[in-house]
């Protein structure tokens, strides 16, 4: 027993030392940061698997036009008030737990308006003489009606701080997500479909296993809110204040992959997915499990009671410890490409570029305090000025210089938005205060 608290000691010097370089709470972070990198890591191991798949049994045209697809539905996720998702988080954190139930149903009102794109989008690709994708384009749509819904149990479990009961929901639909696009991929590199039916299969595939477990664990999670639970008053309002503040956000998200369709083709797109492939599950594993841990804490917060707290000083030291990660990727980059992606070593390069937008990953921190505090004015400004700035130069560099000029869009974009919300925090706290 006295051996085992001797290892433990060792353990906590170096926590506490990585407490006072941070400053803030390492407990906090390493206890709900543990059961959130179990959640990355299952996201990580499937997606690690299928990237292979994808790279060895479907051809740059396939890939592409599935990629293209999803990002053609994607760009109009906002119909379902992914917003309404945010303000949930807020305030179940603050005790309004009946305010769960009510955005799902609030989510898949609004998801009906998919029908609408999904019949606008069938006839504008018939006009353009693209009549595979009309029909696989159509049929999404009619999934994306429960995308959103689905996974608002996630929020949920994020307010309530139930870090494990989000794992194990995760695990198990990121397991049952895994073998529906195994099957799907298999099924297609030995069945030998035509095109249109490869194509129909990894969209169905993957919009079904992105819903159908989700719709089991929201169930489950309904169910143990409280029937009387009090709803917060302003979760509607606020809810499409945050959506529409996160259109622009949306469409950036997804317009380079579109523009490199369009002006490129298909297998320039399939290149840069898989390019941005890695660094973009980096960034989503450590947007993901710093968001989900900030915001029941920034919830609780006034703007200036975050301008206060160091929050800069924390950020430029998250930067920091980002750094040799980075490094060690465009180190590793070429290897891992060659061994594991053969067809796609014409994504090094650019994957290599993508990995330097990582540093600027702690920003997201500084816009989530703008939304947390209810700065829907200065969250409004970052989120439209930081887009427009984003889709800006995507129309300027990617005409001209093609898969290079969409990844240094992409890196200037984001460093620009990480150095906005800095300077939106201080001007909102700086307001705050004055008042």
């Amino acid at each position: 027993m006295l051996a085992y608290f001797d290892k433990i000691k060792p353990m906590e010097a170096v926590i506490k030392k990585i407490q006072r370089f941070l400053k803030t709470d390492t407990s906090y972070l390493i206890k709900g940061g543990a059961w959130l990198s179990v959640i990355r890591a299952s996201s990580l191991v499937v997606a690690f698997f299928l990237s292979i798949l994808y790279a060895r049994y479907l051809s740059k045209e396939t890939y592409g036009n599935y990629r293209y697809i999803l990002n053609a539905l994607g760009i109009f996720s906002f119909l379902s008030l992914p917003g309404l998702g945010t303000s949930m988080v807020y305030a179940v954190a603050r005790g309004f737990e009946g305010s769960f139930r009510k955005t799902t149903i609030l989510q898949f009102l609004s998801g009906l308006f998919f029908i609408a794109v999904g019949v606008g989008g069938f006839f504008w690709f018939l006009s353009q003489g693209k009549a595979e994708l009309a029909f696989v384009f159509l049929i999404g749509s009619l999934f994306m009606i429960l995308v959103e819904p689905s996974t608002n149990y996630q929020g949920y479990y994020n307010a309530k701080k139930d870090f494990k009961a989000r794992a194990f929901s995760a695990i198990g639909s990121k397991i049952f997500y895994g073998l529906i696009m195994l099957a799907a991929i298999l099924s297609i590199r030995f069945l030998g479909p035509t095109p249109f039916y490869s194509l129909l299969i990894l969209v169905c595939g993957y919009l079904a296993a992105s819903t159908l477990p989700h719709l089991f664990f929201l169930y489950s999670a309904l169910k143990s809110v409280p029937k009387n639970a009090p709803s917060e008053k302003n979760l509607l309002s606020d809810g499409i204040k945050f959506t529409i503040i996160d259109i622009p956000t949306h469409v950036t998200t997804y317009l380079d992959s579109i523009i490199i369709f369009h002006l490129l083709g298909p297998v320039e797109l399939a290149i840069y997915s898989f390019a941005e492939a890695i660094p973009d599950q980096i960034r989503g594993t450590l947007k993901s499990i710093g968001t989900s841990l900030a915001s029941p804490k920034l919830a609780t917060k006034d703007i200036r009671e975050i301008e206060e707290s160091g929050l800069f000083g924390k950020i430029a030291r998250f930067s920091i410890l980002l750094i040799p990660a980075v490094i060690a990727y465009i180190l590793l980059a070429p290897y891992i490409y060659q061994y594991l992606y053969p067809k796609y070593i014409d994504s090094i390069f650019i994957s290599q570029l993508l990995a330097i937008s990582l540093l600027a990953i702690p920003g997201q921190f500084l816009a989530e305090g703008l939304r947390a505090t209810r700065q829907i004015k200065y969250a409004s400004i970052n989120s439209f000025i930081g887009s427009i700035s984003q889709i800006i130069l995507f129309i300027i560099f990617i005409p001209i210089f093609g898969l290079l000029g969409a990844a240094i869009a992409r890196i200037a974009g984001r460093f620009f938005s990480f150095f906005l919300s800095g300077f939106l925090i201080l001007l909102a706290g700086r307001k705050n205060r004055q008042l």
